[in-house]
């Protein structure tokens, strides 16, 4: 059996990972196929040594989220014998080998498969689901059974709450949007989808629905469309699709007056027509700040700021992981608000509007509601905020990270080494293909030990110095924009 399953495990590395953010075999097995088959065997061996089992020893039809979670467990594991082999043997390749970007993938895989099985039954599909499974397991850190609890909630707010509001089903009509890269209405799809499961009055089903669309969205909108939400780097990818105006013709417009959108809860509890109004409540925009913030990685030149693959590190262990989100929700708590003669926090909002062409407002936990302005980005002066998305709605760096960056960078020498060991790996391309090939080599730099908890105390150390100087502000990415081109 053990055999067999290498070999089938060896053939699928070759066909989906070797120059697909793994180069193993050609960089240290000479692109010998028997070579990287026997060196596996000893790697397996070792495994079991160690830690009582041989990671091949499973039939692959009955595999489940338990054995999978006890591979991860033990590769994690603080065990001194596999630590010192794992180094000898090429600096960290038997962990590499059979971490999240290889074995422990390919077995994700084949539970995919038997979770698709499923799915099947289904009439509607959840438009690249395998795609979204892989981006909540080695992205976000979720196990298989959370990942596919997640897909499955996205499949069904489809049936139970969509079908209800929107004219044609709303899965296949962002297939085809995707298909067709019309990107702000993509975006314009996804918002009024969550603004439909905001107003869901079952709470369990809300939670769950809300929790894995998000989830969707940010897949959606990191994987497959480009981001303009937020233009603190001058290399932002501006995309004329993307900023067309929508014509939004699948979606059942109503006439609807400022006094009626201030009542909106009382309004849309029975309501079958579809509002062009985005709602969000506060935990969707919490959620929403806490991806953007974890996930915009700064690369300047000769100093990084990946904070993606420090999220990676943090999230090793259950204490740091725990500093990391206290200090991105402080960072997100610190956001300013402005509105007419007034500041405000998100904890004193209760919801977010967005009226498209008109104005955005929010919602206060008295139920009072405020117009919020945008600071033009050419002289300074405040106006009425106007955008059609909440993903037009930017989260601006008052001092732009990468002038932070540059001005200490003498004081940031822990980022300055991950900057060079990135470099090392071999990062290329530009915009999207850039962050990717990032992302790739930090997998490959945390799976193989050259960065890990040993790294944590500097990190935070550095965080905290850069965390001393961030103001935040929401702005119009536009003006945004105009503001970052003037600097």
């Amino acid at each position: 059996m053990v055999q067999g399953n290498v070999l089938v495990f060896v053939n699928w590395y070759i066909a989906n990972k070797e120059g697909n953010g793994s180069n193993y075999l050609g960089k240290s097995f000479k692109n010998s196929k028997q070579l990287f088959l026997e060196k596996i065997f000893e790697y397996a061996n070792e495994f079991k040594i160690n830690f009582g089992f041989n990671p091949f020893e499973i039939n692959y039809n009955k595999i489940n989220d338990e054995f999978i979670n006890e591979v991860e467990v033990k590769l994690k594991e603080k065990n001194i014998r596999f630590i010192e082999y794992n180094v000898k043997n090429g600096n960290g390749i038997p962990n590499a080998i059979f971490g999240k970007s290889n074995y422990l993938r390919f077995l994700n895989e084949i539970r995919f498969l038997q979770l698709h099985e499923t799915e099947l039954k289904r009439t509607v599909k959840l438009p690249f689901r395998k795609e979204f499974l892989n981006f909540l397991i080695e992205e976000q850190g979720y196990t298989v059974g959370s990942a596919g609890s997640y897909a499955t909630y996205v499949v069904s707010a489809n049936s139970t709450v969509f079908s209800k509001f929107f004219k044609s089903d709303f899965l296949l009509k962002l297939s085809d949007l995707i298909d067709k890269k019309q990107n702000k209405d993509i975006n314009k799809h996804l918002e009024l989808g969550l603004t439909q499961i905001i107003k869901c009055e079952d709470l369990i089903l809300k939670s769950k629905y809300k929790n894995g669309f998000i989830e969707y969205q940010n897949f959606i909108n990191t994987e497959l469309v480009c981001d303009v939400s937020e233009t603190d780097d001058d290399t932002i990818i501006e995309d004329e699709r993307y900023i067309a105006n929508s014509p939004e013709k699948d979606f059942v417009r109503v006439e609807t007056t400022h006094e009626e959108y201030y009542e909106f809860k009382l309004e849309t509890k029975n309501s079958r027509e579809l509002s062009p109004v985005v709602i969000l409540d506060q935990e969707s925009i919490l959620k929403n700040f806490y991806f953007r913030l974890t996930t915009q990685d700064r690369l300047y030149g000769e100093i990084f700021y990946p904070i993606s693959l420090i999220k990676k590190i943090f999230y090793l262990d259950k204490e740091n992981r725990k500093y990391f989100d206290e200090l991105i929700n402080n960072q997100i708590n610190k956001i300013k608000i402005i509105s007419n003669g007034h500041i405000f926090y998100l904890k004193a909002i209760s919801n977010l509007l967005i009226i498209p062409g008109s104005s955005v407002n929010i919602v206060g936990d008295d139920s009072s509601q405020y117009n919020v302005f945008t600071e033009d980005g050419y002289d300074g002066s405040f106006k009425l905020m106007k955008v059609d998305l909440f993903k037009e709605i930017a989260i601006d760096h008052v001092t732009p990270m990468k002038e932070l960056l540059i001005k200490h960078s003498n004081k940031l020498p822990k980022l300055k080494s991950i900057t060079e060991l990135l470099k090392e790996q071999g990062i290329s391309g530009t915009g999207k293909e850039l962050l990717k090939s990032v992302r790739q080599a930090g997998n490959c730099l945390i799976e193989t030990g050259v960065l890990g908890i040993k790294d944590i105390e500097e990190l935070k150390s550095e965080l905290e110095f850069l965390n001393s100087f961030s103001q935040f502000q929401l702005m119009d990415w536009k003006e945004n924009l105009k503001k970052n081109k003037k600097k």
